[in-house]
């Protein structure tokens, strides 16, 4: 400001000199008040348009203000009255960067490098370049050539820690950022970084502490708000995270990711009104926001509404036919509407992308299972588990083995789902159906009582879904209490509002213990049952509240990072 008087103070004495004019708007520039810096200095082009150093200075006005269009035509008038000044052509390569335009910017800055190859900022700015173009390794290269010329170039430093996290080196990242804040505690961005990182590698309040920092500096961050309400949300902390998401949602209104980052969040919390309304205002501010459609379509299909969720998935396929994750999550939609063709068709789509999903041959190995096709499911879900091998596959695939009789082959998957996941009632419930059919209902009637009445009870680290805790209470009602009537267990068990895939399981369990010891005790009230459910069965599409009984599905679709 006293700049800003002294340069007016002389205008009034000299109103014609170019040079108090340009000083004026570069002093306004360093205030940030754009438009004045801009308006002193075409004033003073007006005078000297021979001068190249007015041209730059605007077009860095023009930068500031990110209008980065003005800013090339700055640049490119003050080369074409300075050809050889590096500075200028990094500068115009900065713009094209930051208008997205990576390539023209890579030939402005090699051309700026190679009239200066100790052009620090030039190298930097050139490794921000790579960055923006997912050329992770290029970046550090240039990054850490800045800095061999300029040891202390913070800015260079934090650059390489940016691309170092996103090329997956979370040490090195952490390194660079922590170097940056050791030589300046107050550089707000190097926090928000590291703390990202951190999150990024699932280090939840090393995360929240560093985006608290920045934030502490610099409240109205919002991109720091943000990434904080992600850590929070990735730590299980929803409500902590949807107050961060509001916060930044009330500084960046106009921002879709951020509403749609607090629907993702209501989604995982099970308000799934809430986060339909987000993601819907997501897509109002961004239609073809493909994540938040595909987003949208899975809190519609948590809720049951699985045309809306079709719809969704379809729509954002329409917008990339590549995007795996829309395509398998209306698969997954077809099959729990019991529409297995449609959903076969699309797991098949989904292997055609990539042969090597293990998610969507091992689901699609369930969907061969419900349309009967045995011998094809187990070979999916073998498939599947030779690819990447988890607990519910070997779950699932001793659950078909069982039903087809190979019960040592079933037994090798339950203890292998065992070591993957550790024991829970869910896992001794299989083992249980198997041990039935191998030594019939009197020789493990004593396990039975054990699991349903003790162990769903009491076991530690077990939260039990609503669809789960209502089989094991029918399995209670049916097998350990005579006095309760058959169909009245049954009606208790519909009350649940339970999926249409918990009933088919379901009955297909009960189903087994009758057979497996059709002159056991339990035999009679098994079978009673399981008519009793056939009778009563909802149609396809049935709506869910709850998740999938033991063994009869895969996880949720996992979604890509927001």
């Amino acid at each position: 400001d006293e700049a800003v008087a002294d340069f007016t103070a002389a205008l009034d004495l000299t109103p014609d000199d170019p040079w108090v004019l340009a000083s004026r708007g570069w002093a306004h520039r360093g205030a940030g008040r754009h438009d004045k810096a801009v308006a002193d200095l075409t004033a003073a082009i007006a005078l000297d348009p021979d001068d190249a150093w007015m041209y730059a200075s605007r077009g860095w006005a023009h930068r500031d203000a990110e209008r980065y269009e003005e800013t090339v035509a700055d640049m490119t008038a003050a080369l074409e009255r300075d050809p050889g000044d590096a500075a200028f052509l990094g500068s115009r390569g900065e713009a094209h960067r930051q208008a997205g335009r990576l390539d023209a910017s890579l030939r402005d800055l090699d051309e700026a490098i190679t009239l200066d190859p100790a052009y620090a900022w030039g190298l930097a700015e050139r490794g921000a370049t790579h960055r923006a173009a997912l050329r992770y390794e290029d970046a550090i290269a240039d990054c850490t050539a800045a800095l061999a010329i300029d040891p202390a170039f913070v800015w260079a430093l934090a650059e390489r820690g940016a691309a170092h996290q996103l090329a997956g080196h979370d040490d090195a990242a952490i390194a660079d950022f922590t170097a940056v804040l050791a030589v300046d505690p107050r550089y707000v961005w190097a926090f928000a970084m590291r703390g990202v990182t951190h999150r990024l590698f699932g280090r939840y309040d090393e995360a929240v502490a560093d985006l608290t920092a920045a934030l502490a500096l610099y409240p109205a961050y919002a991109w720091a708000l943000e990434e904080r309400g992600r850590a929070h949300r990735q730590a299980d902390r929803y409500d902590e995270a949807v107050a961060d998401f509001d916060a930044a949602h009330a500084l960046a209104p106009d921002d879709a990711e951020v509403l749609a980052a607090r629907g993702f969040t209501h989604r995982l919390a099970g308000r799934l009104d809430d986060a339909v309304r987000d993601l819907t205002a997501a897509l109002d501010l961004d239609p073809a926001y493909t994540w938040a459609l595909a987003m949208r379509g899975s809190a519609h299909q948590r809720a049951g509404r699985y045309d809306e969720a079709v719809a969704d998935c379809t729509a954002a396929l329409a917008l990339d036919s590549t995007y795996t994750w829309p395509r398998s999550l209306r698969a997954e939609t077809h099959r729990l509407a019991g529409r297995f063709d449609d959903a076969a068709q699309d797991f098949d789509a989904c292997l055609a992308l990539d042969p090597r999903d293990a998610w969507a041959l091992a689901s699609r190995g369930q969907v061969r299972h419900e349309q009967g096709r045995s011998e094809e499911a187990l070979a999916d879900l073998t498939a599947a588990i030779e690819i990447e091998p988890s607990g519910w596959m070997y779950q699932e695939r001793a659950r078909y083995l069982r039903q087809a009789g190979a019960f040592e082959r079933a037994r090798e998957d339950v203890e292998r789902a065992r070591a993957a996941d550790g024991t829970d009632p869910e896992l001794t419930f299989e083992e249980l159906l198997l041990d039935t059919w191998v030594h019939g209902y009197a020789a493990c009637a004593e396990r039975w009582r054990e699991l349903l009445v003790e162990s769903a009870r009491t076991a530690d680290d077990w939260e039990p879904d609503p669809d789960t805790e209502a089989l094991f209470g029918l399995f209670r009602a049916v097998l350990l209490e005579p006095g309760t009537a058959v169909e009245e267990a049954v009606a208790a068990f519909r009350a649940a509002g339970l999926r249409r895939e918990t009933v088919m399981v379901t009955g297909e369990c009960l189903d087994e213990i009758a057979r497996a010891d059709p002159d056991g005790a339990q035999a009679a009230r098994a079978r009673a049952a399981c008519r009793s459910l056939r009778e009563t069965a909802p149609p396809p599409g049935s709506p869910p509240p709850g998740s999938s009984p033991p063994g009869s599905a895969s996880p949720v679709v996992p979604p890509p990072a927001d």
